[in-house]
């Protein structure tokens, strides 16, 4: 069928288009999905919309209309439809679909399923157009499956037809596209938050919108040090440099090229210690999209601890509390094994019980848990 489009039609394909592109541009994963499904619904006439993505910020479906607990409990009934029948490769195969389509001469049988009459019916699941791709074509399952389903929710009136099914496969490539923007942008965060961790100074990744990206096991562990109301005013201060610099972008966006040699500082005095919070850009070569704010948390005037202080928080022995300071200095074991007079085999073993009793999982933790 050829597809014809008003003016009208043809802005809400380009708007709906839009958004089924740009997934990055909002603020959770489960907005972008609400404003896909509100604009679908309005364009195909649809009753229910339905959004299904394999994603670690929240659940495999969303929908606006159906209960979560109906949705909650919708992979495991379908499981018996898929395994006899290969639903989901069915549908992956197809890309858009109609109902009639996806089960062709097994449509009968579908329909006297029980899944049918206690899932289908009482959902109010009628009439179905389908977009849809595999995320891992290798595992094609529904927790790798991202689709788009719409429903009426009367067995008779008006129904999708060919005009619905012929817009869900105009809109197909754009959210393919969009399914494989958030997922390289999740790969993508998942490498930048690992590197980061190994850094032992606190650091926290902002994206052009002041949101939080990644905040790294050493701020975190800073933080966690800090009552709850000296952990909200960091928090709140590194989120200010953030929007500062931000509004610099916007205001001249030719600044943002490269990682700028003056960052915005500021100090932040809490009853147990005080602060240096100094963010600066980072190019979009460095994080992939767009450039992005690295705000540094930095204790000021650290004191040293006392070997005994040490030994009495963590259960030290008197030689890995020396160790523990020497390694909190960033000592490797060598210069450790000169320094107290032992064998690198010693300094070694006394360096693994340090991090074990203090309860770190890298060399760069021990300075954030000792000061």
């Amino acid at each position: 069928m050829s597809l014809t489009l008003g003016s009208a039609d043809l802005s809400a394909v380009e708007s709906l288009s839009q958004k089924l592109l740009s997934p990055l541009e909002y603020s959770s994963v489960d907005e972008w999905r609400r404003a896909v499904c509100r604009e679908s619904k309005a364009l195909l006439g649809a009753d229910l919309a339905t959004f299904q993505l394999p994603n670690p910020e929240g659940a495999l479906f969303f929908s606006e209309e159906l209960a979560p607990e109906v949705i909650a409990a919708y992979p495991s009934r379908i499981e018996s439809l898929d395994r006899w029948f290969g639903m989901w490769r069915r549908m992956v195969g197809h890309g858009a679909c109609n109902r009639e389509m996806l089960w062709g001469s097994d449509i009968d049988e579908y329909q006297r399923d029980s899944y049918y009459h206690e899932f289908v019916v009482p959902a109010r699941g009628f009439d179905a157009l389908i977009a849809a791709m595999a995320v891992d074509p290798a595992r094609v399952e529904a927790q790798s499956v991202a689709a788009l389903l719409f429903h009426h929710d009367s067995p008779s009136g008006i129904r999708f037809g060919e005009r619905g099914l012929a817009l869900v496969r105009l809109l197909r490539p754009a959210f393919q596209a969009g399914v494989q923007s958030y997922w390289r942008l999740h790969r993508f965060r998942t490498e930048i938050g690992r590197l980061l961790d190994t850094i032992g100074d606190g650091v926290v990744l902002f994206d052009t919108a002041a949101r939080v990206v990644h905040e790294n096991a050493a701020y975190s562990q800073v933080l966690a040090g800090e009552p709850g109301n000296a952990t909200v005013e960091i928090r709140e201060q590194s989120e200010v440099l953030a929007r500062s610099l931000c509004a610099s972008l916007h205001r001249e966006r030719s600044s943002a090229e490269g990682l700028l040699s003056e960052p915005l500082m500021r100090e932040v005095r809490t009853a147990r210690s005080s602060y240096t919070l100094s963010a600066a850009w980072l190019d979009e070569s460095v994080v992939g999209r767009g450039p992005a704010v690295l705000v540094r948390l930095e204790r000021a005037g650290r004191a040293i601890p006392a070997a005994e202080s040490l030994r009495q928080r963590f259960g030290l022995t008197a030689q890995e509390a020396k160790v523990a300071l020497l390694l909190a200095e960033g000592k490797a074991n060598q210069e450790i094994a000169g320094l107290l007079f032992i064998s690198p085999h010693t300094a070694r073993r006394h360096t693994e019980r340090v991090m074990q009793k203090l309860d770190v999982r890298s060399r760069s933790e021990i300075a954030c848990r000792v000061f």
